[in-house]
């Protein structure tokens, strides 16, 4: 991860799109209850409905490691058809799932972010 590293700035592609991130805690308790409760042949999205700008993303980053990376746009790295907002439909998941997802995209980087600095100054 760039900013437990202490990396000074990133090339990234375009920024002002919207993407859904799941956490793997809240991912995996979906399954364990849809192996048990989900009715046969069900076909669901394993989704929170929750999409959010990857400009964002950069701001939870800087505000999580009190560090302002430099991001520089890349030209190679935007795609010429570039879907604007990437997100999952989950109105057939919670008719069988009551239950909402429990982290947030900042819970995730938060606790990404601890493990990296920890596992790095370990190291």
């Amino acid at each position: 991860m760039a900013y437990a590293s202490g990396e000074k700035s990133i090339e990234l592609g375009n920024l002002d799109v919207y993407r859904e991130f799941n956490d793997v805690r809240d991912v995996t308790k979906v399954y364990c209850e849809l192996l048990k409760n989900a009715p046969a042949k069900s076909i669901l999205n394993i989704c929170s409905g929750r999409s959010i700008c990857l400009g964002d993303v950069i701001g939870m980053l800087d505000k999580i490691s009190d560090h302002k990376m430099q991001v520089n746009i890349n030209e190679d790295f935007i795609r010429l058809n570039e879907i604007k907002n990437l997100c999952g439909n989950n109105s057939m998941l919670k008719n069988v799932y009551k239950n909402s997802f429990e982290y947030y995209l900042e819970d995730t980087l938060s606790w990404m972010y601890k493990y990296e600095k920890s596992t790095r100054l370990q190291k």
